[in-house]
């Protein structure tokens, strides 16, 4: 076992024994229960920073409305055999912006380009409402069956 720094995030199974709780830690990975979704802020090519991932999704103003492309995109989703990537773009730079800075093309790089909150009424939306509005839209349409 690798020492805890302090103040560092733990994840205890927590449960009840004879009376009492016995508290166990447990490693993110090994944990029997959904503890919620990764975020990374990464730096490089779009095309490299996406290997690997069985679906990738872009969320951006110039996507597909949601409205239209959310029966195909819940069937992939859904259908996903592996990792799901969703990349957002920043305050600055839009994804089809920062895709055409390093020369590549969103319909190339993404299985699926989707607005997910279309009629925004501002230029950008702020990357940590749009990740909360997105997740849900996500979690939504991977719930649903068959509709």
């Amino acid at each position: 076992r690798s020492p805890r720094r302090p103040m560092s995030r733990v994840h205890l199974l927590v449960r009840r024994k004879k009376g009492g709780l016995s508290f166990r830690l447990v490693s993110r990975t090994k944990s029997p229960y959904f503890l919620g979704t990764t975020a990374e802020v990464r730096d490089g090519p779009l095309d490299r920073l996406m290997e690997g991932y069985a679906l990738r999704i872009g969320a951006s103003r110039v996507g597909e409305l949601v409205t239209d492309g959310w029966s195909r995109l819940g069937e992939a989703l859904r259908g996903a055999n592996g990792n799901v990537c969703v990349v957002f773009g920043s305050y600055r730079r839009g994804l089809r912006e920062i895709a055409e800075v390093q020369g590549l093309r969103l319909d190339r790089l993404f299985d699926f380009v989707v607005n997910f909150i279309p009629d925004q009424g501002v230029r950008t939306v702020r990357t940590e409402e749009a990740v909360y509005a997105v997740l849900s839209i996500v979690n939504l349409l991977i719930s649903m069956r068959n509709r």
